[in-house]
């Protein structure tokens, strides 16, 4: 149903009267009531809200409360309050002003409200829009731990860095350790992971390794070098590093894999160097080329055109070497070449 320019004028100018007179006479008033109800809102007129709301559905009462508090009209939310069922539909309402950020009517809704409905839904959508505010005051109310700590995930998720900060300490620890770490340092979340590394989160040597693995993977250096210094002050786990480098080298990471190459063990740079060629990685296996046993690597490379490209890299990279040897040379000072030629 669409409002007439009449009709929306006297809600512009709060005409209670000529409105009441209009949806009195209407066929269908009720949902013309809801109607003006809804554009009322938009335009926080309160004095038409107010005359209207006795002629709404009880279900139409919940949207207009729904909405009034996803606008943050906290006026109206105080007026609609008690002529509705705020806990109708899931807390709805409390839902859409966590969402929307808006404390004062939070507050408002919280005493005749759910905060658990839905899975705590009102605390995650506070905390996926980054309302630090609004999830301060929801969290006593609510379950953080709810689906898998899905509010810190998702805030963490966003960078939401004032949202994480409040859920770590109330979320599980465990949750966080085996399923958001890894998907944040994945992301690249740097801020982020900087707060989880603080967080005493539980085997932290291990939980950090996976992250790590992740971070490798794909390609984030800034998270890579943040969970390798925290680990080197823990003690890295056994065969610390071997996925990563495997996972970086076939990827294309070539810094990360340049990174990790001095620091594990040949059999894994042999492994990283195979991913590398088989993956056409060039840059990458150019690096991993010192570190690694060259025959052991030909004895694991399948096909032809793998063999053909790692030699084709050795000769770049002996190439490059003598270039810069002998440039080396070049810049000596004369007295210096002589006496090397002697010897």
């Amino acid at each position: 149903m669409t409002l007439g320019r009449s009709l929306i004028g006297d809600i512009q100018t709060a005409d209670v009267s000529a409105i009441m007179k209009v949806v009195s006479e209407s066929t269908d008033s009720g949902r013309l009531a809801w109607e003006v109800v809804h554009d009322a809102i938009n335009a926080n007129r309160e004095a038409v809200i107010e005359a209207l709301i006795p002629m709404l559905s009880s279900n139409d009462r919940v949207f207009a409360l729904a909405l009034a508090a996803e606008e943050g009209l906290a006026n109206v939310v105080r007026k609609l309050v008690p002529l509705t069922e705020p806990r109708a539909r899931n807390s709805l309402a409390l839902v859409c002003a966590a969402r929307a950020g808006h404390k004062e009517v939070v507050e408002l809704l919280l005493p005749v409200s759910d905060a658990l409905a839905e899975h705590s839904a009102a605390l995650y959508e506070a905390s996926a829009c980054g309302h630090a505010d609004v999830v301060k005051l929801l969290i006593p109310h609510s379950d953080p731990h709810d689906k898998d700590s899905r509010a810190l995930a998702q805030a963490a998720h966003e960078g939401h860095l004032r949202v994480v900060k409040l859920l770590l300490p109330v979320s599980s620890s465990i949750t966080c350790a085996t399923q958001i770490f890894p998907t944040v340092a994945g992301h690249g979340g740097a801020e982020v992971v900087k707060l989880m590394l603080k967080a005493k989160l539980p085997d932290a040597a291990h939980t950090y390794a996976a992250a790590f693995d992740v971070a490798a993977s794909k390609g984030q250096l800034e998270v890579v070098q943040l969970i390798l210094g925290a680990i080197d002050q823990l003690g890295r786990p056994r065969r610390f590093g071997e996925k990563a480098i495997y996972d970086a080298a076939s990827n294309g990471h070539r810094e990360i894999a340049e990174l990790l190459a001095p620091t594990v063990g040949q059999s894994a740079c042999n492994a990283a160097l195979v991913g590398a060629v088989g993956h056409a990685q060039r840059e990458t296996a150019r690096v991993l080329i010192s570190h690694a046993s060259l025959d052991e690597v030909r004895a694991r490379l399948f096909g032809p055109e793998h063999h053909t490209l790692l030699d084709e890299l050795v000769a770049e990279v002996t190439a490059q070497r003598d270039r810069e040897a002998l440039n080396k040379q070049t810049r000596l000072p004369m007295g210096s070449r002589s006496k090397a030629v002697r010897l």
